[in-house]
């Protein structure tokens, strides 16, 4: 089989889970910057 620029599906899935954690850390990061705010 030639070589395609094309992505499979297994580099899509990763792809996904990469930006998915990406976001999730960023979302738990300002929860917490709300939570220390709230405390005050």
């Amino acid at each position: 089989m030639p070589k395609k620029k094309t992505f499979s599906t297994m580099e899509i899935m990763l792809a996904c889970v990469l930006v998915g954690s990406l976001i999730l850390s960023l979302l738990q990061a300002r929860r917490d910057e709300k939570q220390q705010e709230d405390g005050r």
